[in-house]
């Protein structure tokens, strides 16, 4: 084993998990200079279905978006507490928690912290899945 190897494997993993998330969020606040926030389009599609299940009508959520039923039922009880833009940073807090869960299934499937670490950050700097959680479609 190699040096470096050591020196990574002895760093504490909270210490790793702390600059994975500053370097998560200075990624993420990359993308918003390029994009902003996209609430426009597909999003507002999902905001306004969202708005109408919350009113009680269901029309269109049976008709036409049934396959999206799960992410607009997300919309519809996390607008009732944050803002549009709020949802975002809610939205990216749950994508970190989904990182360490990644993180932490790899660990125990294959023991090995390197490629549990490689396998979370595959994930926290996928720039598709990021952009989606900017735009919130």
């Amino acid at each position: 084993m190699t040096l470096v190897n050591q020196k990574i494997l002895n760093v504490k993993p909270i210490t790793i998990q702390l600059y994975f998330i500053i370097v998560f969020l200075l990624f993420v606040y990359g993308i918003y200079n390029i994009t902003g926030f996209v609430f426009v389009q597909e999003a507002d599609k999902y905001l306004t279905l969202s708005e109408e299940v919350f009113k009680g009508d269901f029309n269109d959520f049976f008709a036409i978006f049934r396959f999206y039923m799960s992410y607009i039922i997300y919309l519809k009880y996390i607008k009732q507490l944050f803002s549009n833009s709020q949802i975002v940073f809610f939205h990216l807090g749950l994508l970190y928690v989904s990182s360490y869960l990644i993180f932490k299934i790899v660990l125990s499937e294959f023991g090995d912290r390197r490629t549990a670490y490689l396998a979370q950050a595959l994930f926290l700097f996928c720039y598709p899945i990021h952009f989606w959680s900017l735009s919130l479609y």
